[in-house]
């Protein structure tokens, strides 16, 4: 099973990297991923990062004081939920409380403490998602319980490394926020569904042929085959790199998720003539 492991800051990392060596001493069958340890030097890290995302099962969000306002982590997330809805998404909170994650997008997903109980109830989760492959669970209880010892040890020196005289650029995310290349039409789709009161793009076919409506305005018009293949690709993009997300079962309905909004921001800002 593939397991992706999210951070951003130093504390973050530590959890990260500690996990990543623990899980799959205590949970077998499972392939857990973190950017730091998994992306080759010199790899293209967001191309690599973007063909995880399609492919995990299960993400654990590394929460800790240094990056409760990481836009990075609040990015993995949205791409995970967006591209593969069957993926299960838990924050797993150190040294931080359920409290300090207030109504952001984080809250939405399940969150467990870095306690014992708390980890055991990650590692059951974990175990539950291998589905046809799950481990007995007395024999996980007991595996579980032969290494929290070392995982607690290590989350007390993660927390060490918290600085809280940092700056606050310090403390939100160590990496630089993605940059997309995105075709002419995928950015005025979003920079109109962004606009849009709602954040939505409408796409359905009548006899008319293919109508894409976003922000008040029509996309894509007449039956020219040409000229739906481009826009439909357009849509494909922005979902793909998780700007947008579906709504409903249909296909038609099409949200600017929070990332989607911010990149929108950035391509405006770039457009607007300098004064």
């Amino acid at each position: 099973m593939k397991l992706l492991i999210s951070w951003s800051g130093k504390q973050s990392q530590a959890v990260a990297k500690a996990l990543r060596e623990w899980i799959s001493t205590v949970v077998p069958e499972t392939n857990p991923w973190t950017s730091t340890q998994d992306i080759s030097p010199g790899g293209r890290w967001f191309d690599e990062l973007m063909r995880q995302l399609e492919q995990t099962d299960f993400c654990i969000i590394c929460l800790t004081p240094d990056n409760l306002r990481s836009p990075w982590l609040y990015f993995e997330a949205g791409a995970i939920a967006a591209k593969h809805r069957q993926a299960k998404v838990c924050g797993f909170m150190t040294g931080v409380t359920p409290s300090q994650l207030g109504p952001g997008p984080i809250a939405q997903f399940q969150c467990l403490e870095s306690d014992a109980d708390g980890t055991w109830s990650l590692v059951r989760a974990i175990n539950d998602a291998l589905k046809d492959k799950a481990h007995n669970e007395g024999l996980l209880k007991s595996s579980f319980e032969a290494g929290w010892p070392r995982l607690r040890e290590n989350l007390k020196e993660a927390l060490l490394l918290y600085d809280p005289r940092a700056s606050v650029s310090e403390l939100e995310t160590e990496q630089a926020e993605p940059e997309y290349e995105l075709a002419a039409e995928a950015q005025q789709l979003l920079i109109a569904g962004a606009a849009d009161k709602h954040g939505t793009i409408m796409m359905f076919r009548t006899m008319q042929g293919l109508h894409l409506q976003a922000g008040g305005r029509e996309f894509c018009k007449g039956q020219d085959a040409r000229s739906e293949a481009k826009w439909q690709a357009a849509i494909r993009s922005l979902l793909q790199l998780g700007l947008v997300e579906a709504r409903g079962h249909k296909g038609e309905v099409f949200a600017v998720t929070a990332e989607g909004f911010r990149v929108a921001d950035e391509l405006k800002t770039a457009r607007s003539p300098s004064v």
